[in-house]
């Protein structure tokens, strides 16, 4: 069983996974259907470097809710097509 351990002042992980936290199955998807590179998304987020993207769009770490909020926003489309690998189902 997982324990919640203190990484730094404010967070508390589950492992390495932060709480609140989720993968973004759909978003390579996304951003590739909207033509942008890693880059350009990265540029249009704004504070957001491309390694996070390249990681986020990897499953390498999940995004908290205003992350998820600020790339749909940027990728003109919903936070519910983030979470969809293939534009169909979420996966839950």
């Amino acid at each position: 069983m997982k324990t919640l351990e203190r990484t730094n002042p404010g967070w508390w992980t589950m492992g390495r996974q932060r709480i609140g936290a989720a993968p973004l199955p759909g978003l390579k998807r996304v951003r590739a259907e909207s033509g942008l590179s890693v880059r350009k998304l990265a540029d249009r987020v704004g504070g957001m470097s491309p390694d996070t993207i390249y990681r986020l769009e990897n499953l390498k770490q999940g995004a908290k809710p205003h992350t998820r909020r600020k790339l749909a926003f940027a990728l003109q489309t919903t936070q519910t097509e983030l979470f969809t690998p293939d534009g169909g189902e979420m996966i839950e």
